[in-house]
């Protein structure tokens, strides 16, 4: 209890923080928890595979379109935070960088509707997609976070997801109408993105277009965060297109019912994590001691808030998929449990990884980790994939955050003992 007190007392912004993104993380994972089981019994199974298929796609052109934003322009804001012009700065020339990205995502997006089968029969699932993904990647929830005003980012969210899911609600009736709960989250993420452009173009006090070369050099700066989110993300996209291929429809509806239930509950490390992030890379560059105390005691609440999460599963699964999925999803529950057991390992390699390592500049070597660790993992997922079909995904993200930690933890004893 101790470690928890000294963790949060006397820091009353660091909660509130907090609490806003628990908001904005309930608005884009809990809130579908809400509504799951009538989107699942309304529209079934199989086209729940489909949608959420595309819906996995992307996330992939997100983290393309964002490129590293949310680690790297995060941690700029939250160390040029008194600089009216970096952040004006930081600002436009984010904006633009993203429209060089723009022609790279369109090209990635016609080549999967030309060669995935799924994408091929149902391409105007992916164009919806496409076009929510282009306004959550160029949404500046970064400069938000990184000046730590969490409320604008939570009450965003929770309002324009509240009319996505009204949307959704009112015209989403039989297994036909998966197109609609696609446009409802397209029309979420559209409308976020104008509110908070909306908000940060109001503290604007200089504008001016950045010079191409300028747009190298944050292209440059933001490469290694964008590859440490790039690597698992790349490796999770090409994992589930290929699991398409070997599963039927079906079963990829059951995965994908599992695997909303796991990301909800792994989505729990963000927002207290976002909040932290800042907190951490300001109190490196003050007090490296203080900083290394705090890491401590947030790895420990990490660490039992994961494995609650993973005992509650381990013990309730089948109820907890009857609730939000119904009994056509029962099979599911191993797969769930599997899920489950990744939680209290990610609760570690967070910290470790995407808080310390990130916070500390050693952006580079983290990116090498996340790549050896995700080619370890798809291999893993490669050999299974046939035998074990949709439980080899989790069994191949245990791989993953098992290899991470080794690696993190082997590095940082190095450094430490040569320091």
């Amino acid at each position: 209890m101790s470690v928890f007190k000294n963790l949060f007392s006397d820091n009353k912004v660091f909660l509130k923080n907090s609490y806003f993104l628990y908001l904005s993380h309930f608005a884009d994972y809990f809130l579908l928890l809400f509504f799951l089981p009538f989107i699942a019994k309304n529209i079934g199974a199989e086209e729940f595979g489909k949608i959420s298929l595309s819906q996995t796609f992307g996330v992939f052109i997100v983290l393309i379109f964002e490129f590293g934003s949310p680690l790297f322009l995060t941690r700029e804001v939250a160390v040029s935070r008194k600089s009216r012009l970096k952040l004006d700065l930081l600002l436009i020339k984010s904006l633009v960088m993203k429209f060089y990205i723009l022609p790279i995502c369109i090209i990635l997006t016609m080549i999967s509707v030309h060669y995935v089968p799924i994408f091929k029969e149902n391409p105007f699932f992916i164009y919806l997609v496409f076009l929510g993904s282009f306004a959550q990647g160029i949404t500046p929830a970064w400069y938000f976070a990184g000046q730590e005003k969490m409320k604008i980012i939570g009450l965003s969210k929770i309002i324009c997801r509240v009319i996505g899911f009204i949307f959704i609600i009112t015209f989403v009736r039989d297994p036909n109408d998966g197109w609609i709960v696609l446009a409802g989250y397209t029309l979420t993420s559209c409308l976020i993105c104008a509110y908070l452009f909306y908000e940060s173009l109001k503290d604007i006090k200089t504008l001016k277009l950045p010079s191409f070369q300028e747009i190298k050099v944050l292209l440059s700066e933001s490469s290694n965060s964008f590859l440490i989110t790039f690597f698992p993300v790349i490796y999770q996209t090409l994992s589930m297109f290929l699991l398409s291929i070997f599963v039927n429809p079906i079963q990829l509806g059951l995965f994908y019912g599992a695997n909303r239930i796991y990301r909800a509950l792994n989505s729990l490390y963000s927002p207290i994590g976002q909040a932290f992030f800042p907190k951490i890379a300001f109190n490196n560059l003050v007090d490296s001691t203080l900083a290394k105390g705090l890491i401590k005691n947030f790895t420990a609440f990490f660490l039992v808030f994961g494995t609650l999460m993973f005992t509650s599963l381990f013990l309730f699964s089948k109820q907890i998929i009857s609730i939000l999925l119904g009994v056509q999803f029962h099979d599911a529950s191993i797969v769930l449990i599997l899920f489950g057991s990744v939680l209290p390992l990610t609760a570690l390699s967070h910290v470790l990884g995407r808080q310390w390592m990130m916070a500390t500049n050693q952006d580079s070597i983290f990116m090498k980790i996340q790549f050896l660790s995700s080619s370890f993992s798809f291999i893993v997922f490669i050999l299974m994939i046939n035998k074990y079909g949709i439980i080899s995904i989790p069994i191949s993200l245990i791989s993953y955050e098992l290899s991470s930690i080794f690696l993190i933890i082997i590095y940082l004893f190095n450094k430490n003992t040569h320091e």
